[in-house]
């Protein structure tokens, strides 16, 4: 905190990315690292963020998806395909290297404490484990945990920021329910339905992922009257539904209200309205 403090603006990203990160390397690995002494993970995730920021901008990615024979192209191959693979490449040298510090003094009669050495010790008795499969366990964390949940984390600062109300009705829930010192688990959620409700329309307006991952049809099939044929590309808009659908009034709005009932503490089932589109929350 010493580092942000008398500062008129801060940039959050990589704060949040500190912490974020330490969480994922505690978790894989075992260590962590001060904030001030972090710039080998922090060099893998601006790594990260400069292929992220990349895939968002190059329209090529899509191209490539759907006519992969351009992957094969001079020039034109290296900017669809080949400078994401090469990138990657760098991240998996990193995470060899930390997999092989967790792996250093560890033995596999010890109790594990880290996921790098209880895979490593299941590793020994099931076939269908292997090592590389553990390097892509690993990669994984960092490519669909790092970005998104730094992103989620940024858009939280600024909507409960610019509503205050939502920052209170969440700190007098959580006293309530844990206490000042109490460690939440997940049975406690049922207990904290404004806090659900809030984290799921955070979800909702910060809306991180616009457009969904591509997917393909593996036979014929209909939506809504619509023929789908089998082998066909199917790229989910998730930003329509959640901005701009009329489930949502006001999409642009913060509101958690919505995925609460009028008593405040039912859940509401928001999915069940996009059954009928006439009903909006």
């Amino acid at each position: 905190m010493s580092s942000i403090e008398n500062k008129d603006e801060l940039y959050l990203r990589e704060p949040i990315q500190v912490f974020i990160g330490n969480i994922i390397n505690k978790t894989l690995y075992g260590f962590s690292y001060e904030y001030d002494e972090c710039r080998r993970m922090m060099d893998a995730a601006n790594t990260l963020n400069i292929l992220i920021e990349t895939l968002r901008a190059s329209p090529l990615i899509f191209i490539g998806q759907l006519f992969p024979i351009i992957h094969k192209l001079p020039i034109i191959g290296h900017f669809s395909k080949g400078q994401f693979v090469n990138v990657v490449a760098g991240l998996r040298r990193t995470i060899k290297e930390d997999v092989k510090r967790a792996l250093a003094s560890y033995t596999v009669d010890q109790e594990p404490e880290c996921l790098v050495q209880a895979y490593y010790q299941k590793m020994q008795s099931n076939p269908n484990l292997n090592y590389e499969n553990l390097l892509n366990v690993c990669m994984d964390f960092y490519t669909a945990g790092m970005e998104t949940t730094t992103t989620t984390l940024r858009w939280a600062t600024l909507l409960f920021a610019s509503h205050p109300h939502v920052q209170e009705k969440i700190r007098e829930e959580i006293l309530r329910v844990l206490g000042p010192d109490g460690k939440p688990t997940s049975s406690d959620r049922q207990k904290m339905p404004y806090t659900n409700a809030a984290i799921q329309e955070l979800q909702r307006r910060a809306n991180i992922l616009p457009v969904n991952v591509v997917h393909r049809t593996v036979r014929d099939t209909s939506v809504k009257g619509v023929t789908i044929p089998a082998d066909t590309l199917v790229l989910g808009e998730i930003h329509q539904i959640l901005a701009n659908s009329p489930v949502f009034k006001d999409g642009h709005e913060y509101r958690p209200e919505r995925f609460l009932m009028e008593d405040g503490f039912t859940p509401n089932k928001v999915p069940d309205k996009f059954i009928d589109s006439e009903k909006s929350v």
